[in-house]
C-alpha cells in the first residue's frame, strides 16, 4: 500500500528451502540476508540519512532478493518504493509492468503502482486525478468483492483519497470510516495524523 518520512516495516516469513530461479541455484538463506541488507540501507536512509546512495545501495542487494519466492513479494514492493523516492517514474512504470499480478501481495496492487507511476508522468492535472481515481475505484472493488475488513487495504485507499480530496473531505471520510467501523478507530485516527504531517510524495508500502 509510501511517504518520505515513513518507515516501511516488513514481517519476512523464510524457510530454508533451495530454489531454482532464472537459471541460477541460489538458498533463501541467501535470498534473505540481500533482502535484509536492502532493508537496512533503506530504512537507515528514512531515519537517520538522506543519502540517496543508500538507496541505491538498497536496489544493488534487491537484485538478488528477488531471485527466491519467499522475499520477492517484500523486495517488489521495496523496489518501488524506492524508485517513487527517487523519482523514477519511467523506470518504475516499467518495471511494474515487468511484473505479474501473483508478484504483488494483493491483487490490485499492480495495477494501483501502474497508475501511481504513470499519474507521476502526466502533463495534466486531469490526466493525474484520473489515474488516481482508477486506483481509488480499484480498490473499492477488493473491498467489495472481500466484505473484510483489512487494514494495509485501507491504507493504500485513503493514501489515494489524500491525493483526490481536501483536508476537509478526507477528514469528514475518516470519520465516517470510524462510524462504519468503531473497532478500528484508533487505526482510522492514526491514519488521518500520519497523512497531515507527512507530505505526498509516493505510495506507502
Amino acid at each position: 500500500m509510501i511517504y518520505k518520512k515513513t518507515i516501511i516495516f516488513v514481517q519476512v516469513l523464510l524457510c530454508f528451502l533451495c530454489i531454482s530461479c532464472k537459471g541460477q541455484v541460489i538458498s533463501d538463506e541467501v535470498c534473505k540476508e540481500n533482502l535484509s541488507e536492502a532493508l537496512d540501507k533503506y530504512n537507515t536512509y528514512m531515519t537517520l540519512s538522506q543519502d540517496e546512495y543508500l538507496l541505491k545501495e538498497s536496489l544493488d542487494y534487491l537484485g538478488n532478493s528477488f531471485l527466491c519466492e519467499n522475499t520477492k513479494e517484500v523486495s517488489v514492493e521495496l523496489k518501488i518504493s524506492i524508485l517513487l523516492i527517487l523519482n523514477q517514474f519511467v523506470e518504475g512504470e516499467k518495471f511494474v509492468l515487468s511484473l505479474k499480478e501473483d508478484d504483488f501481495k494483493k491483487p490490485y496492487k499492480k495495477q494501483m503502482y501502474l497508475y501511481y507511476f504513470e499519474s507521476k508522468l502526466c502533463g495534466e492535472e486531469s490526466c493525474r486525478l484520473s489515474k488516481l481515481k482508477d486506483i481509488e475505484l480499484s480498490i473499492e472493488k477488493y473491498i467489495e468483492e472481500k466484505k473484510i475488513f483489512e487494514e494495509e487495504v485501507y491504507y493504500d485507499l485513503f493514501l489515494i483519497k489524500n491525493e483526490l480530496l481536501s483536508e476537509d473531505q478526507f477528514a469528514k471520510q475518516i470519520s465516517e470510516s470510524i462510524k462504519q467501523f468503531p473497532y478500528y478507530k484508533d487505526f482510522f485516527e492514526t491514519l488521518n495524523a500520519t497523512f497531515k504531517e507527512t507530505e505526498k510524495v509516493s505510495l506507502p508500502n
